[in-house]
């Protein structure tokens, strides 16, 4: 579509104002030359890595369950197409996109080299550190839109689903055990870093991590293999089947937990597919959204409470920056996902 061009031009543009940026004076001293080509390297891998955690993702988890929500997920069964033909389009379409990103971001990474120069070890583990997570988060999207009903359920769990397999949390659960000094921050991040794509896309621009980064991308590639087969065993169970529109609609009783349904059942079936569309209004979600996100604030204020009393002061505050940060960052996101789709999902429903 038009709109993804845009967003290839608005990376290859942010790409270019970095180099730009970190570009050395004429008279630049040889090292200085060659920490700018790395800076302009790391900056143009991190464009990338963004890419794999919010565009694939979101992606993928739209890409079956938009089907079913337009009612064309039973005439794919119609058609000489397998599920694991649909599977393998909906995963290379996802996939093509970051490599797309890839390929136009080439000749501003090339760019370093007319500096002193660029690890190419360091070029070839980081692009199979970001290759390795694209794949992952691709087939994480797929599998949660292979089950999910609701387009909107399938990209949050998707972002969700990628940020917990990628081991963003590992990384913050390591800073948490250096704040105590429970183990030491170096070892515990070695290990880690095996089965962490984020943490290895980090430590790989501070030393040589060859047969990490091996090990790493190979536990990616087995995880990616795992969720595609979970995904096609969801595929085959739902093949040729339409999304129920006439679900009985629970019974009119007036009481307090469940209210009265404004229709009757089966009188209104444009009513009944969008209710299957919406969000869970039963009490126990409307209990765990309120209650959520009062338990993590306290845990974190607990937690900088915690390290203010065990630790120096610095460390309370560096405690607090981060989280600052790390609210700053899941604002964003999640002020992006609840507005993003006001109308055009009345638009795509035909009710605008």
């Amino acid at each position: 579509q038009q709109r993804y061009f845009w967003l290839i031009a608005a990376g290859v543009g942010f790409g270019s104002f970095f180099a730009l940026m970190e570009w050395p004076s004429d008279h630049a001293m040889p090292y200085l030359m060659a920490l700018r080509s790395k800076d302009i390297f790391f900056e143009l891998a991190f464009i990338l890595a963004m890419g794999v955690v919010l565009v694939i993702p979101a992606l993928a988890g739209s890409s079956i369950v938009i089907e079913r929500e337009e009612e064309t997920y039973e005439l794919l069964a119609m058609t000489s197409a397998r599920p694991w033909h649909v599977l393998l389009a909906k995963l290379l379409n996802s996939a093509g996109h970051f490599m797309v990103m890839l390929i136009a971001l080439m000749p501003i990474a090339a760019s370093a080299f007319f500096l002193v120069g660029l690890d190419t070890d360091l070029l070839w583990r980081t692009l199979l550190v970001v290759a390795s997570s694209a794949l992952l988060c691709a087939a994480v999207g797929v599998v949660c839109s292979a089950f999910a009903q609701r387009p909107m359920a399938a990209i949050g769990s998707s972002i969700l689903g990628a940020i917990l397999l990628l081991g963003l949390p590992v990384i913050l659960f390591c800073i948490v055990l250096a704040l105590f000094d429970v183990v030491d921050p170096e070892d515990s991040m070695s290990f880690c870093a095996y089965f962490c794509p984020a943490l290895m896309f980090i430590l790989n621009f501070e030393m040589a991590l060859s047969t990490a980064t091996f090990v790493c991308a190979a536990v990616c590639i087995l995880a990616s293999v795992s969720c595609i087969a979970l995904a096609h065993r969801g595929l085959r169970a739902t093949w040729g089947t339409a999304l129920r529109t006439d679900r009985p609609v629970a019974k009119t009783t007036l009481s307090l937990r469940q209210p009265p349904e404004p229709f009757g059942r089966h009188a209104n079936p444009i009513y009944v597919r969008d209710r299957s569309f919406d969000y869970d209004r039963s009490l126990t979600m409307r209990c765990f959204m309120i209650v959520l996100p009062f338990v993590f604030s306290f845990a974190a204020c607990l937690l900088i409470a915690i390290i203010a009393y065990v630790r120096p002061p610095y460390a309370a505050q560096g405690a607090f920056i981060g989280w600052s940060y790390l609210q700053a960052v899941l604002l964003c996101l999640l002020l992006a996902a609840l507005t993003a789709n006001l109308f055009t999902k009345e638009c795509e429903r035909g009710n605008l």
